[in-house]
């Protein structure tokens, strides 16, 4: 089961309201074993390891690992956005404490505790473990989207998380609401990630147990699934609901004072877009989507921005640009130009688009476009948006190369030697 709710009940508190855009909020970036630290971890991995009862080699090199590495993973980031106190490390913690207290009395009143001492016993107990650890861990990017940042919150890159921690490539990061990743998509990457996770010699301990792998696979995304391999039957939400353990904790972040005009802008210019009709067109409006890809006119709607919040049109224009919301390159926005869709015959395939004047004052605005993974998660309504007939993006032939190097690697090719895997393997 993947419910969040118990008896019909949310098992989460209230939420609270934000007082600083979610954006400018800066993140650190802390080695696993430093966020083990954390009182409340710590606590209950001691409790843990007294469950277990395995060598202290066999655990430092499995279970160790595997948690630094979860934790360095997941850093402090909520489960939802919605309760920020609720960290998915603390959950996942909670969640393995509730299992194994539960779970291995009964596998020792059913198998002899000799079982446990065996190699196919503790693998097993290590199957459940790393599984209840992981379990749905792509979730963390269904309502959320995180980037790589410096200290001042100037973007540095997109999270690969599908490759790599953040303790890989960067100090800091941010996060923003929005729905980014479907609950099917949610499954599969959850395999990706919890392989990456995996410590080597851990996962190779499962792997020699095929029939095992194969339910472990399942479970990372199924409760019960390694259970019933032993005709034992765990209710995990009601374990979860029934623990007393209290694994809350605070977030701990800086404001980027000096982009906070940028994220202002930002959420307003979402909000604008998910409220309004895009009926008006590309000119008129100020936005629009072309190609596939949503366009505005920054200067347009940074001004009226400015003008409502009585603030200064360039100062948002220059703070909006270090988000990694639009295309920079070499520190200047990337504009795209736009011309007229030709027909057949050669001429405009509208009246009003074949008119000079008209393509010319298009041409004379700076229309830049919004990263389209933020766009679709951020603003309401983005689907129902129609396309601007008769125009299209003159695209250069490195466009899309040059696109997904400024996402993904634009402030990590500068030469970032950053190393806070605390001894990942």
């Amino acid at each position: 089961m993947t419910r969040d709710t118990f008896m019909g009940r949310s098992i989460y508190p209230a939420a609270t309201r934000k007082s600083v855009p979610n954006g400018a909020r800066i993140y650190p970036v802390r080695t696993g074993s430093e966020r083990l630290k954390i009182g409340v971890f710590k606590e209950v991995i001691g409790e843990l390891k007294s469950y277990l009862k395995v060598p202290g080699d066999l655990y430092d090199r499995v279970y160790g690992q595997l948690l630094e590495n979860y934790a360095a993973f997941v850093q402090l980031l909520p489960e939802q956005e919605a309760f920020p106190s609720h960290s998915m490390l603390g959950n996942s913690l909670k969640r393995c404490h509730a299992v194994l207290k539960a779970f291995l009395p009964l596998i020792e009143a059913r198998e002899g505790k000799h079982f446990l001492r065996t190699d196919r016993g503790a693998r097993l107990v290590y199957a459940i473990f790393s599984a209840m650890l992981l379990f749905r861990i792509a979730k963390l990017f269904g309502d959320k989207h995180i980037s790589l940042c410096d200290q001042q919150g100037q973007f540095v890159s997109d999270w690969r998380y599908y490759d790599e921690p953040m303790t890989s490539s960067a100090k800091y990061f941010r996060v923003r609401p929005g729905q980014c990743m479907p609950a099917h998509v949610v499954s599969d990457m959850t395999v990706v990630i919890a392989k990456q996770i995996m410590p080597t010699l851990g996962f190779s301990w499962l792997a020699e147990d095929k029939v095992l792998l194969g339910h472990w696979f399942k479970a990372l995304n199924i409760h019960d699934e390694l259970f019933g391999v032993h005709d034992i039957n765990l209710d995990v939400e009601a374990l979860m609901q029934a623990s007393q353990l209290d694994m809350k904790t605070q977030s701990d972040f800086e404001v980027a004072d000096g982009l906070l005009l940028g994220e202002a802008f930002w959420e307003w210019l979402a909000d604008h877009i998910a409220k309004q009709s895009d009926a008006v067109g590309l000119t008129d409006g100020g936005y629009g989507l072309v190609d596939g890809e949503l366009l505005f006119d920054v200067d347009k709607m940074a001004e009226r921005f400015a003008k409502d919040k009585q603030v200064s049109a360039t100062q948002v224009i220059d703070q909006f640009a270090k988000l990694g919301i639009i295309q920079v390159m070499d520190g200047e926005i990337v504009c795209r130009h736009l011309s007229a869709i030709q027909s057949q015959s050669g001429v405009g395939a509208s009246g009003l688009y074949a008119q000079r004047p008209y393509y010319d004052q298009l041409d004379a605005k700076r229309f830049v476009g919004i990263d389209s993974v933020l766009a679709s998660a951020c603003i309401k309504n983005y689907n129902g948006l129609s396309e601007q007939e008769y125009l299209k993006i003159e695209q250069s032939h490195d466009g899309i190369i040059g696109r997904l190097l400024g996402k993904f690697m634009s402030g990590l090719l500068g030469g970032l030697n950053i190393d806070l895997t605390s001894g990942r393997q």
